[in-house]
């Protein structure tokens, strides 16, 4: 989202370069926006920037603040540790697979499809497999009800594939 909004401010937005630096530490600063305590705080924040950056009202009341109420604001104030917001193990865990898959070379576009494309369909076919309790996934207790025996999904697949 930092990238997002950095990159909106640098392409769209006729802004210094030290006006997007403020404006990113009014954002996303410890005294920032994602930081406010509350619902009257963080209103109060956005209208203070909005009156300090007139330009950036359109885009963050428009397109930024419910994104940064709902998805930074609210779960910073349920996480023991702030710096886990930033960061996703499960995008991290994809990168490393593609990284083994490409060697840590730069690849040719079509390549570099084909290999995203080898991995994506092996972690569907890991995902699938939980289904029936199989291999390195298992459902989490929102899915247990998809549950299904090894036996029925063989089963059933082979009907299917018939």
């Amino acid at each position: 989202m930092k990238d997002n909004v950095t990159d909106h401010m640098k392409n769209k937005l006729p802004l210094t370069k030290e006006e997007r630096s403020h404006i990113m530490s009014d954002l996303f600063g410890e005294d920032g926006i994602v930081t406010s305590n509350d619902t009257m705080d963080f209103n109060l924040k956005s209208e203070n920037l909005c009156n300090k950056y007139p330009i950036i009202t359109n885009y963050y009341t428009k397109r930024l603040k419910n994104r940064l109420f709902n998805h930074v604001n609210k779960p910073l104030k349920n996480l023991s540790n702030p710096d886990r917001l930033w960061t996703n193990n499960n995008c991290e865990s994809m990168n490393h697979r593609f990284k083994i898959a490409t060697d840590w070379k730069p690849q040719i576009l079509p390549e570099l499809l084909t290999k995203i494309y080898d991995v994506t369909k092996l972690h569907f076919i890991d995902i699938r497999r939980s289904i029936y309790d199989q291999g390195n996934y298992e459902l989490s207790a929102m899915f247990q009800k998809h549950y299904t025996s090894p036996y029925i999904w063989a089963k059933t697949y082979s009907i299917i594939c018939l």
